[in-house]
């Protein structure tokens, strides 16, 4: 359990390559009839509604943005904010709001994906471990010498399982006449030489997984002591981004379509066992200068202080993770394409006023938890520092529309949730509407938002 756990009751996380068959199938939702939520940050901490912005600069207008934003500690509760914030300066001079479509693989697509990342390869439907297979899981998770909550329970579950576990199990061929219509189907590939992938398939998902099924976890789900002990990478961060550039042609991805949004190690925890490290390289598509949101991972710091809206369904992932042997794993979910362009160059909230908004929100989100005393122990929180700021878009929640979102501009605040001296600070984003300075959440889809909320 990562230190401030016990702060952090309150929070409802979600993380996406963490979650990959669990969580990234969400299909497109109806339309509520009004807004989800009313901005409850809003009411308690500015003491009215919120008025829609008046017509405000474009975004020309606003350059250049100042390097860096510093304020001094402002405390509400037991919460505190502060900026020591570094403003990343955006290449776009434009902020167009643009229609966005779901754009689902057809099975062409899903096919020649197969093929490039396991050429020749013979392909299966999924089937059953073996005896021997699970006696083998088993040993190797006794002879690791870690005794965890998570080793016990598979040790258990592995006893359970083994008696009556198939000696031999029927290798399905698949074909491609069976990729689902919904949902997403799990196949095997024995690549050349016997050794066996993973592929997951459907209309919204492809999904390659090089050494079979198994845990790749990035850094952030750890604590800097916890991830301490793991071995070093395999690849230098350097080569890994480079690799994982030239990989985006496997996929077909123009490098001019996207931006990389993010790296961070990982670790290859197979059979609950660490057995070695790279890095995990996120992309974005860029649309008018302004790249898409990194969406590795999405918290609600307070259910009832909620987005006024979310996604029409789960952001676009391109996603590589990378060893020193090439791709381990590759995921590209929810796949969109870009539309009409709704507003040429949208009027922003003036960037001090966002900046304000950003303060007030995170103030009164962070403010003291019932129960807890700010006494200044080891994991309650002490206060929220915002490291960087930057522009990017992101798709939301059309109220009128189905099948529909528009990307439009949001500022990105990067902070840190400091919890005292011992114990490492934990990383969150906040995104604002660029436009308004409404808080939203284009990670998250509008089902998960209302049920999160209700």
């Amino acid at each position: 359990m990562k230190r401030g756990e016990k702060c952090r009751a309150v929070r409802v996380a979600l993380s996406a390559p963490l979650c990959l068959i669990a969580a990234l199938l969400s299909a497109c939702q109806p339309t509520p009839t009004e807004d989800v939520v009313v901005q409850r940050v809003e009411l308690n901490v500015l003491g009215q509604e919120e008025q829609p912005a008046p017509a405000g600069p474009v975004l020309a207008d606003l350059l250049p943005l100042p390097e860096r934003v510093d304020r001094p500690e402002r405390t509400l509760g037991i919460g505190g904010v502060a900026f020591a914030a570094e403003v990343a300066a955006p290449e776009a001079e434009v902020c167009p709001v643009v229609e966005v479509r779901q754009a689902p693989f057809t099975t062409e697509r899903l096919r020649a994906l197969a093929e490039a990342f396991c050429p020749g390869a013979a392909l299966y439907h999924s089937w059953e471990q073996t005896r021997q297979e699970l006696l083998e899981l088993r040993t190797a998770l006794l002879e690791s010498g870690i005794d965890s909550e998570d080793v016990r329970i598979k040790l258990k579950w592995l006893d359970e399982m083994i008696p009556t576990a198939p000696l031999t199990v029927e290798q399905v061929p698949f074909s491609w006449n069976e990729v689902p219509a919904s949902g997403y189907l799990g196949i095997r590939a024995q690549r050349e030489g016997g050794n066996f992938s993973t592929l997951h398939l459907g209309p919204h998902l492809f999904a390659y997984f090089r050494d079979g099924d198994h845990a790749l976890l990035p850094k952030s789900a750890f604590t800097e002591r916890e991830f301490s002990r793991f071995p070093a990478p395999e690849v230098t961060q350097e080569a890994a981004e480079a690799a994982a550039m030239e990989a985006l042609a496997l996929a077909s991805v123009s490098p001019e379509r996207v931006r990389m949004t993010g790296v961070e190690q990982y670790v290859d925890q197979r059979g609950g066992m660490p057995v070695c490290t790279g890095y995990l390289v996120s992309f974005a598509e860029v649309y008018a200068g302004l790249p898409g949101i990194h969406a590795n991972g999405v918290s609600l710091v307070k259910p009832d202080v909620p987005p006024s809206t979310g996604a029409p369904w789960g952001a676009e992932m391109i996603c590589f993770y990378m060893d020193g042997k090439g791709v381990a794993q590759f995921l590209w979910q929810n796949p969109s394409a870009f539309g009409a362009v709704l507003e040429e160059d949208a009027a922003l909230l003036p960037f001090e006023q966002a900046v304000e908004r950003a303060e007030q929100l995170l103030l009164y989100q962070h403010a003291q938890i019932p129960g807890l005393e700010a006494d200044g122990t080891d994991g309650v929180l002490q206060h929220v520092e915002v490291c960087r700021i930057s522009l990017v878009r992101g798709c939301i929640q059309l109220r009128d529309e189905r099948d529909v979102g528009q990307s439009v501009p949001l500022w990105r605040f990067d902070y840190l949730e400091h919890y005292g001296e011992d114990a490492d600070p934990l990383e969150h984003v906040l995104y604002l509407d660029a436009r308004t300075g409404a808080y939203v959440e284009p990670r998250m889809d509008m089902e998960t938002l209302m049920q999160l909320t209700s």
